[in-house]
């Protein structure tokens, strides 16, 4: 079970890193979920990974903002947008993380 939750998080800071590059500067989320969603339906991978970003848990306050989906590196990366401070954010998303590996 450790491993599971050492890759989970491994995949949700490869995502957010690849996810903040990839929308910085970008303002056009409706366009770039369409085309995410149009990925992952033609590939079974991409829905894997799509699946499983879907269940991490997230803060309530997290609003969704855009997907986005590998062309020739297979990922998916969610943005999302809060009224938190980066500090914040970046506890409450170590406390759920870790609190699942402490629990194993």
């Amino acid at each position: 079970m450790k491993n599971k939750s050492s890759v989970i998080v491994a995949l949700f800071l490869l995502t957010s890193t690849v996810t903040a590059c990839f929308f910085r500067g970008e303002s056009d989320y409706e366009q770039q979920t369409k085309y995410a969603e149009d990925r992952i339906l033609k590939d079974e991978t991409l829905r894997k990974l799509d699946k499983l970003c879907k269940e991490l848990p997230k803060p309530d306050d997290f609003g969704f903002l855009g997907k986005n989906a590998g062309n020739n590196t297979k990922f998916v990366g969610y943005k999302y947008k809060t009224s938190l401070s980066y500090e914040t954010s970046k506890g409450i998303l170590r406390r759920l993380f870790y609190a699942e590996r402490l629990e194993t």
